[in-house]
Formats: C-alpha cells, structure tokens, sequence
C-alpha cells in the first residue's frame, strides 16, 4: 500500500525506490512502512491530500450530447471546461 508524504527536513533523506535523495518540502509516494519510518523520524509528515485525491480531482464539464464542453476564451478567470 503506498502513502503520500511531504518531506519536512534539510537533512535530504534517501529513498531508495526513487533512487535519489529529496529536498525539503518535495511530496512523494512511498510504501507505507517507510512513508511510517520517516513521519516517525520527523522528516515528513503525511500530505493531506492523501486519500482524498478522487474528491478534488476536476471532472470535465460535458454538453447536452455528452460531448466534452470547451474553454471559453473571452472569460480568462473561469474555466467552463471542467466543472
């Protein structure tokens, strides 16, 4: 089972299924054993988005043919493409 984690030290720990050290403040998945070991060690902490990632994904705003709407260029704030 894998956990999303965000590195919280200056220490630069290694994690081995990524085969590179991380920097701080950088969010990775990782096994939850080790995900474990660093939240333990207080350098990481879990992300909160962990979990929740289907809930806050948008979903694509679709027409009356369930055609996918487009991006209406002339209002640059507001996306009508996604819901």
């Amino acid at each position: 089972m894998k956990t999303t984690i965000k590195i919280t030290t200056d220490k630069l720990p290694y994690l081995e299924s990524l085969g590179r050290r991380l920097s701080k403040d950088e969010v990775v998945e990782a096994d939850k054993d080790i995900a474990d070991f660093f939240v333990k060690n207080g350098l990481a902490v879990e992300n909160e988005s962990s979990g929740n990632e289907s809930s806050t994904k948008k979903k694509r705003a679709r027409n009356s043919k369930g055609h996918w709407k487009s991006d209406d260029l002339s209002t640059p704030t507001i996306n009508e493409a996604y819901e």
